[in-house]
């Protein structure tokens, strides 16, 4: 609950911060199958069933206009100024609490470019239009883009720590994952290894579990967000790299580790396989040390793609990072070229105080592909880890 009040109290400050009077909310069966505005599982703790009209206002109030049936379920949460209940039409009860609140800007969540800010559905949309026709407040509706960015973006202390521990939860099971690796095993017996370990720690994958880990398993593994392959093995003399994270008390990891499977002759990893280590590891060592609030994504991006160009590697055909929060990709800023067109836009937002990314750069050898992604926090004097970065190649199976 606690959280949940902290980012409540946030989206006040942003109402001031980006002048807006209101911020209007409107959603329906929440609890069902993923169905609910991405912005109010930041600040409300519980569900609801019927059409419901949530506004929190720059004065710092909050109110719920709700179906009869869910107004017990929103009062016990301890966040409402006043919850109001309707039993046939939310009209009723809908408009006079906009006479009296009389709000001169009202933002709603839709945007082009920040999916996590787009989470008004254009059926509520129409809703909403029908509702409040004939009255003034129709001309009175804006996007709330920029208060849904940075209260996503800018996270409080409770929500990094928690992110922390996502990431401390993600190192348990790669100690695991070590030990079990081993010639002869396959891309899915390893996920179907990590999907137990993540059960037996009553954690959720970071993402959907039919993609979550990520695996590349030697040269001949397709890399990227596909699912592992039953069929092809791990050998000795390869590297086998993993994209993975959890979801644990509403928070996510999304990191990367990369492994060398020893072989008689070869029993540390080859001369071609340390160097493309350490020029990922450099150039996110770069990104890092150069982040600081009031930063472009694009400059951010452009400093480990040219650490890896100048080193002799092929560009990645991807972002450097994205933040990270409630969801593995949380939305907001985007570490990635200002010339892509699919970056353009969000790549030109600035890095703020909170804010959490991914590092990803990756580069191909001739015996797989080392693939690296470290989570970072922006803080007024730059950025931090959010677990230890990975240094070396590691040794899959080490005490055999």
């Amino acid at each position: 609950m606690s959280v949940h009040r902290d980012k409540l109290e946030q989206a006040v400050a942003l109402l001031r911060e980006k002048d807006l009077d209101c911020w209007m909310m409107l959603d329906r069966e929440s609890g069902t199958m993923g169905q609910s505005d991405p912005s109010l599982d930041l600040w409300l703790p519980t569900t609801i069933i019927g059409l419901t009209v949530f506004m929190i206002t720059k004065e710092g109030e909050a109110y719920a206009v709700v179906a009869n049936y869910d107004v017990e379920n929103l009062a016990s949460t301890g966040l409402f100024t006043k919850v109001v209940g309707y039993e046939l039409d939310i009209r009723e009860q809908l408009l006079p609490l906009l006479q009296e609140l009389d709000p001169a800007r009202i933002g709603l969540n839709y945007s082009a470019d920040n999916f996590t800010a787009d989470g008004l559905k254009y059926g509520l949309r129409l809703k909403l239009e029908e509702l409040l026709s004939g009255t003034p407040y129709l001309e009175r509706l804006t996007t709330a883009e920029d208060v849904v960015s940075a209260l996503r973006g800018r996270k409080v202390a409770r929500e990094v720590d928690l992110l922390k521990a996502a990431c401390q939860t993600t190192a348990q099971i790669w100690d695991a994952l070590t030990d079990y690796l081993r010639p002869g095993i396959t891309e899915m017996d390893a996920m179907k290894f990590i999907h137990q370990k993540c059960d037996e720690l009553g954690v959720q994958t970071g993402w959907d579990r039919r993609w979550c880990p990520g695996i590349t398993a030697g040269p001949e593994s397709v890399a990227g967000h596909n699912a592992p392959s039953a069929t092809l093995k791990l050998q000795e003399g390869t590297l086998f790299s993993i994209d993975f994270g959890v979801k644990q008390d509403g928070y996510v990891s999304d990191l990367q580790r990369t492994w060398y499977l020893p072989s008689a002759s070869q029993p540390q990893p080859p001369a071609e396989a340390r160097q493309a280590g350490e020029v990922v590891r450099r150039a996110i060592r770069a990104a890092k040390d150069a982040m600081r609030p009031g930063m472009h994504g694009y400059e951010i991006d452009a400093i480990a793609r040219s650490t890896l160009v100048e080193a002799g590697y092929p560009e990645y055909k991807s972002a450097l990072g994205h933040q990270v929060g409630q969801g593995a990709h949380d939305g907001g800023v985007v570490l990635g070229p200002r010339d892509w067109p699919r970056y353009a836009k969000i790549s030109a937002g600035m890095l703020e105080v909170g804010n959490v990314f991914t590092l990803e750069p990756g580069a191909k050898t001739s015996i797989g592909r080392y693939g690296a992604e470290e989570m970072v926090v922006v803080t007024e004097q730059g950025a931090e880890w959010l677990i230890a970065p990975q240094e070396e190649i590691w040794l899959a199976n080490p005490h055999r």
